[in-house]
């Protein structure tokens, strides 16, 4: 059966079949789908009827010969494509939008003027313009779409008009000669990377309309030396000021609206100032001159991988209001660990790094952190006292020599990944307190034979007991785990 030309769905072009050079849309078409005609490089003539109101994104991208003498593809006012090669490039005037990647890559561009009278530009409409020097965008403009200038870095200067809402994801990403840039009371939003790698550019004044400012925004803006926030913005995601050395104080620390991003000190000894609230991401990862640290009352939440490989960090003073520890917080930081080689703070137990077969776990330990005794292959058994409750991600990954284990009752949760490859693990006793088991959970625990699961259980992801070949689950009748178990077609009895 031949292909219908056209494949229509309550008046939506989804398709076109053709290869005509001249195309006429059908009368009962109301909407072109997105990218319908796109890569159509024969194409060269295109008549839509009256009845169609919305053209879709990138309808009729790289449709070269649409282009009119001056490199130019429009298609009832949207500019989706230039293919010429001019040096200075002046976008007709009856343009009201600028489609996604229009512009992208053309590398002989140096300047552009965009006409009154466009309203949007689409994502990566500039990107990777990497001669673009001179661009001035006009007043009519209400959208600016993420990545639209990402790379251009020749650009030093760029007034986003007022009426824009949104600076989107790596707008001005890489945009290495960028100075100064003025953003307009009508941005409520900065989103991630919109401005990192800008390695140039020395302040931003933030205004009051702004709530939020997206993860690594202002990543490695090296000569940022002032970033102006005022008290609207709510919400700052990771690594939003990371790299930026200029910002640090007079200790080597950057602090940004009572968050730590990152340490450029050289000091052995670091106390963290009062007024900081949060510990980035990675803040000391790799500082190996610090042998110690402390962290003011105050301090909410401590990031991921915070004190990451400080491998010669030897006290570390954290308050009871730290109540937020990330994963991988003292990776590799042996020096912390005490006779035992257990890395014990505040009640968790963050690492492992001895060599007993039989670990005794303290009954003061209320956590054991994401990954705690991965890959520690030489224990055979872990006693955990009664006061535990929590059990991190990963925590016993890979402890291929570990036999049996005892979950106290209360622990409400096994997370994923939590006993993975635990290839010799024969006995584990699961509470009635659990009452989930996490994705790959056991996976690959050869040895299992016999595990009683109990009713509380409500929850199981996927991929749980993958390769438990010797399995035999005991669970209630009419359980929970018995559906899942019938479903995924593991052996079990119903108790």
């Amino acid at each position: 059966m031949a292909k219908k030309t056209f494949v229509i769905e309550n008046g939506i072009l989804k398709k076109y079949n053709g290869s005509a050079s001249t195309v006429i849309i059908p009368d009962n078409v109301t909407s072109i789908g997105d990218e319908v005609f796109m890569g159509r490089t024969n194409l060269k003539s295109i008549t839509i009827p009256a009845s169609v109101t919305n053209i879709g994104y990138r309808a009729f991208y790289d449709c070269k010969s649409l282009a009119d003498k001056d490199g130019f593809v429009i298609v009832r006012g949207v500019l989706y494509n230039y293919f010429g090669e001019a040096n200075n490039v002046t976008i007709p005037n009856g343009v009201t939008s600028i489609d996604g990647w229009a512009f992208r890559g053309c590398d002989s561009i140096k300047s552009i003027v965009i006409p009154n009278g466009v309203t949007s530009i689409g994502v990566h409409a500039f990107a990777y313009c990497r001669a673009l020097s001179d661009i001035t965008i006009p007043s009519s403009v209400k959208e600016i779409g993420s990545g639209a200038f990402l790379d251009c870095n020749r650009l030093t200067d760029i007034t986003i008009p007022y009426g824009v809402k949104s600076i989107g994801p790596e707008t001005f990403c890489n945009c290495i000669k960028l100075k100064t840039v003025n953003i307009p009371h009508s941005v409520t939003n900065i989103d991630h990377w919109a401005f990192s790698g800008c390695c140039e550019l020395q302040g931003i004044t933030i205004p009051d309309s702004v709530k939020g400012i997206g993860s690594k925004a202002f990543k490695d803006c090296v000569k940022l030396k002032e970033a102006v926030i005022p008290d609207s913005v709510t919400s700052i995601g990771h690594w939003a000021f990371r790299g930026c050395k200029a910002l640090a104080d007079k200790d080597g620390l950057v602090i940004v609206k009572g968050t730590l991003y990152d340490y450029f000190g050289k000091d052995t000894d670091v106390i963290i100032p009062v007024g900081v609230t949060n510990i980035g991401n990675w803040a000391f990862r790799g500082c190996n001159n610090l042998t110690s640290v402390t962290v003011p009352n105050g301090v909410t939440s401590i990031g991921d991988g915070a004190f990451f490989e400080c491998e010669n960090l030897t006290k570390i003073i954290i308050p009871n209001s730290a109540t937020s520890i990330g994963h991988l917080v003292f990776h590799d930081c042996k020096d912390l660990a005490d006779e035992k080689g257990r890395v014990i703070i505040n009640n968790t137990l963050f690492e492992y790094f001895g060599n007993d077969e039989i670990v005794t776990i303290p009954d003061n330990v209320t956590t054991i952190k994401d990954w705690a005794f991965k890959d520690c292959k030489n224990i055979k058994s872990i006693v955990i006292p009664d006061s535990l409750t929590n059990i991190g991600e990963g925590a016993f990954f890979e402890c291929s020599g570990l036999t049996n284990i005892i979950i106290p009752g209360g622990v409400t949760s096994i997370e994923k990944n939590t006993f993975q490859y635990c290839t010799n693990l024969i006995n584990i006793s699961i509470p009635g307190s659990i009452t989930s088991i996490g994705t790959e959970a056991f996976k690959e625990c050869t040895s299992l034979t016999n595990v009683i699961i109990p009713d509380s259980v409500e929850s199981i992801g996927v991929g749980a007991f993958d390769g438990c070949t010797n399995l035999t689950i005991y669970t209630p009748s009419g359980s929970f785990v018995e559906q899942y178990m019938k479903k995924n077609k593991i052996p079990f009895v119903a108790l």
